[in-house]
């Protein structure tokens, strides 16, 4: 529950959400309790802003002046959903499930959208290659516009040489050649080109190398080897291949060299992706929940787990709004802060935090009490508190281990009477 102006926001246990109507001056408690659209398992109100979190940590905004009952798509999601990442010399890029297409930069804690409308994405030498919802296909430079290019295509990949491989509705298999696509006998839903060769999975999810492209040479190759395995995905690195199966179980080709560019043998890797893209000792993929993941690894390659995964979009277990901005917990604890549309990092660690006039005040894993001005540092404050709430004028409250209920009074916590899991006041 979170206490607003005049309004009370809170959602219960199969995550729908409620607000309280009718709460003024005269009548503080209000008149009923109106269910608002969506799902929600937290929910933090200031003034006419709510800001709240899904059970798939993905974040939503809410402006409301509270007449009419707001409904879901009035939620603004904050945290990019992913249905395609790529990466290459350029950067990673990626397009969203709506087609949208963003770009990652080095340190940035957001993705950021740039011109476009992409169903899949390949990042080249010098170009970015991508085919629209139409099958049309375009290319740009790092700074340049679009440009659009003959031919329909449904899914492509170019490689760190610039050769470019790409599929149709067909399956029929395309090659760029000068100015024009050059027909490779064949047929394959997906297709990659890079240092370890040209690779591809046909419709039955059956594993082809073409015979003769190993060190991403300019040519056709010489024909189709079949590869043991089953994959619906894959990607062609330096001297390895990524791919997922259609369990999403992420899998590398290990032994490809020059002189065994078939390799020897698939090495499962840990965790579960449902798309890949690795470009020299880079992997980036996206799950079924559509968030990205990056890994760096080595050659001879090690067998990487889940854990040495990087998870690259934001999701949150808890969000605060108040005077001093909007403020974040990420699922390990970690702190942020949004400036602008992108979430910056802040020393420390919380599991619950909340957004005063002047202050932030927030409790660590061992429900010590902490609290900052927005450009100070962390304090210590004495006491144990497993939950916390602060208005806008600075009065704090919060419940302990046992639900017991204490106010911020002076320098000192003064309990009151009762039990509450959460406390909320504004």
């Amino acid at each position: 529950i979170s206490v607003g102006r005049n309004v009370v926001f809170g959602v219960n246990a199969n995550d729908d959400i409620f607000y309280r109507a009718g709460i003024t001056g005269e009548n503080p408690k209000g008149t009923q309790w109106v269910v608002v659209g969506g799902k929600l398992s937290q929910i933090d109100v200031d003034g006419n802003s709510v800001w709240g979190r899904n059970s798939a940590y993905k974040v939503f905004n809410l402006h409301t002046s509270c007449k009419g009952d707001p409904t879901l798509s009035s939620w603004e999601q904050y945290g990019t959903k992913l249905a395609r990442v790529a990466v290459g010399k350029l950067g990673v890029y990626a397009v969203s499930g709506n087609d949208d297409i963003f770009t990652w930069k080095a340190g940035s804690t957001v993705w950021s959208q740039i011109s476009g409308k992409l169903k899949d994405i390949s990042v080249g030498g010098t170009k970015i290659w991508g085919v629209n919802s139409a099958d049309s296909i375009f290319y740009k430079t790092l700074t340049g516009n679009w440009v659009s290019v003959g031919g329909k295509l449904k899914q492509i990949s170019v490689s760190g040489k610039d050769h470019v491989w790409g599929v149709n509705s067909a399956d029929s298999i395309f090659r760029r050649s000068g100015n024009s696509w050059k027909n490779i006998g064949g047929k394959l839903k997906c297709v990659s080109v890079g240092e370890a060769g040209v690779w591809g999975v046909n419709s039955n999810d059956d594993i082809f190398y073409r015979l003769g492209t190993y060190g991403d040479v300019d040519g056709d190759g010489t024909g189709w080897k079949h590869i043991g395995g089953k994959l619906k995905w894959i990607s062609s690195g330096r001297d390895i291949v990524f791919g997922v199966n259609s369990n999403d179980y992420i899998y590398f080709r290990q032994g490809i060299s020059k002189n065994n560019p078939l390799g020897t043998n698939w090495v499962q890797v840990g965790g579960r992706l449902s798309q890949i893209d690795t470009d020299n000792l880079n992997v980036w993929g996206v799950n079924s929940n559509f968030d990205a993941f990056s890994l760096t690894f080595t050659i001879p390659a090690a067998i990487p787990q889940l854990s040495g995964w990087k998870f690259i979009t934001n999701r949150f277990k808890r969000v605060a709004v108040g005077e001093g901005g909007t403020w974040a917990i990420g699922a390990e604890d970690s702190i942020h802060y949004k400036v602008g549309n992108q979430w910056k990092y802040f020393d420390g660690k919380l599991k619950d935090i909340s957004v005063g006039g002047t202050k932030i005040w927030g409790v660590n894993s061992a429900d010590s009490i902490f609290y900052k001005t927005l450009t100070g540092n962390w304090v210590s404050v004495g006491g144990k508190l497993k939950q916390i709430s602060v208005s806008g004028k600075d009065h704090v409250w919060g419940v302990n281990s046992a639900d017991n209920i204490y106010r911020r009074s002076g320098n000192g916590w003064r309990n009151i009477a009762g039990k509450l899991k959460c406390v909320s006041v504004g």
